[in-house]
């Protein structure tokens, strides 16, 4: 029996870089941080099994792992609704409404799987802010403020929204400026919000080295052969970003 993992190397970053930030950072995790965790990895591991099912992976793949496919989807299902289930037993009520951001930015996402657009640059950027999303009730489990969690998800939201619309002007799917604007509003939203109460007053710093990186590649304008080294430096950078969020908490 194959695992059946995702294939979206991209995705597994999105995911696991603000649930292990969310996990470490803020204080001790409790029972609940780790049963939103089991939930959110479940779900995403339901990803490739269910484009088996649905043939996206080709005739051969349904052929050969479709049975196996279908009982994994169904195992993996339980297992988020069950962790889910516990988790928002184990949450204080009033942050139950908290899990509506991932799990509704994960449902905008399946019109776009069924309708095998999911490689387009909407989905592409809803994928990225709905894996970002889990940090935020994990967070808000260990007792950091709202406005904190919601700093953690924005940056990353922003930084990953920034790497894809980066990653697809440099492959020519898309003009760089689409990057360079997105960036340019981020920030000119996040001072807005940190000047209004709803993010910290630091909530900029954490987003500068993404600015640094935007304007470096805009200008430097690499050839799609030097995508590897593109995707090092926005490692490095949400690196960055991670470090700066991490004075805050």
């Amino acid at each position: 029996m194959k695992l059946l993992l995702p294939r979206e190397h991209g995705a597994y970053g999105q995911l696991l870089l603000p649930l292990c930030t969310a996990l470490v950072l803020g204080g001790r995790p409790q029972s609940v941080s780790y049963l939103l965790c089991a939930t959110a990895l479940a779900l995403f591991w339901a990803h490739e099994p269910l484009l088996i099912v649905l043939g996206q992976r080709g005739t051969r793949a349904r052929r050969e792992h479709g049975r196996w496919a279908g009982v994994l989807l169904l195992l993996l299902l339980v297992v988020a609704a069950v962790s889910l289930l516990a988790a928002y037993q184990r949450l204080p009520v009033p942050l139950r409404i908290h899990l509506a951001m991932p799990l509704g930015l994960g449902g905008l996402v399946l019109p776009w799987l069924f309708a095998r657009k999911e490689k387009t640059t909407v989905a592409e950027l809803l994928v990225a802010t709905a894996l970002s999303s889990w940090a935020a009730p994990i967070l808000l489990s260990k007792g950091v403020s709202t406005s904190q969690a919601y700093q953690l998800v924005w940056s990353f939201a922003m930084l990953f929204a920034v790497a894809v619309l980066l990653v697809r002007g440099l492959m020519n799917k898309l003009s760089l400026g689409w990057s360079v604007g997105v960036a340019g509003t981020g920030l000119l939203a996040t001072h807005w919000a940190g000047l209004h109460g709803l993010l910290p007053p630091q909530a900029m710093w954490p987003l500068l080295p993404m600015a640094v990186l935007v304007t470096g590649l805009v200008l430097v304008h690499p050839s799609p052969r030097y995508l590897r080294h593109v995707g090092w430096s926005i490692v490095v950078v949400t690196l960055a970003m991670i470090a700066i969020v991490s004075l805050g908490l």
